[in-house]
Order: C-alpha cells, then structure tokens, then sequence
C-alpha cells in the first residue's frame, strides 16, 4: 500500500466517525460512555502521529462537551492530512522508533504502524456503534462501499 491508499482509509475513518457522531448528537446523555471512548481514541491518535512524525508531544486534551469534542476531532483529522500531503515515498519506506512506557523501543516500518492505526480506528468505531445501538439510537451505514458511492468514485 501507499500513502494515497492510507490516506484513503483515514479518509473514510473521518466519514464514518462523521456519521456516528451524527448519530451521537441526537441524544448525548443516553451514551455517557461515548466521551470516554472518543477521548482515548484522540489520546491514541495524538501518541501515534506523533510517533509518526517524530514532534514533541503536546499536552493531551480530553474535551467532555459535544461540541469541544466534534472540534476535537477536526482538528485531529486535519493534522492527519497534513502528514499525508507531506508524506513522500522516501517517508513511506521509513521505519519508527516506537517506545511502550518502560520497554524496550521496537521498529516498526510506516506501513506497519498506519496498518495498526487504521486497526485502531476501526475498534473505536465498532465500540461506538455498540455503545449507540444499547442506547435504542439507530446506527448509520457506515460501510466502505457507502463512503465509496457517496463520493462517487469507482475506486478509492
């Protein structure tokens, strides 16, 4: 895969996390959980971009209200495009230094580790929907293939 095809996952990702958080907003206090959820997954982002580009860390932000959430997340997204429009093939072809607390670091090639971030987002999003259809509100179709139609392309 390159970075086009990577770039297309996490395109999807924000469609999808779109859609849920639609969902969401029609009854924020029946799914309390939902801000906890949404909170470790922007954590998890922020320690793997970061990782990936190699910056310092910020501070983490773990917004509660809807709207910081929703805010949250697009600036999330945004910092996800920019390091794929930055991203050339040298980049891809990198490995990264990646340290768990005290263990030792490992290695793990670009693609590897988008691989693990896409798997991430992909659990993140399955843990919302579940939490949204406990709560009685209707899940939206949220499929590769209905991103795909919806943008109107014959392939990503």
């Amino acid at each position: 895969m390159n970075a086009r095809d990577f770039e297309t996952l996490f395109l999807y990702d924000s469609w999808a996390m779109d859609r849920l958080l639609a969902a969401w907003q029609q009854n924020p206090q029946a799914v309390p959980d939902m801000s906890k959820v949404l909170a470790e997954g922007l954590d998890q982002d922020l320690t793997w971009l970061v990782r990936l580009t190699g910056d310092t860390y910020p501070q983490a932000v773990s917004p509660s209200a809807f709207a910081d959430m929703v805010r949250a997340i697009a600036e999330m997204s945004r910092r996800f495009a920019d390091f794929f429009n930055a991203m050339s093939p040298v980049e891809m072809g990198r490995t990264i230094s990646v340290h768990e607390h005290s263990r030792l670091p490992f290695h793990l090639s670009m693609p590897m580790a988008l691989t693990h971030l896409v798997f991430l987002h992909a659990t993140r999003r399955d843990r919302m929907a579940a939490l949204l259809q406990e709560a009685g509100i209707a899940v939206p179709r949220m499929d590769f293939m209905a991103f795909v139609l919806e943008r109107g392309e014959q392939k990503p």
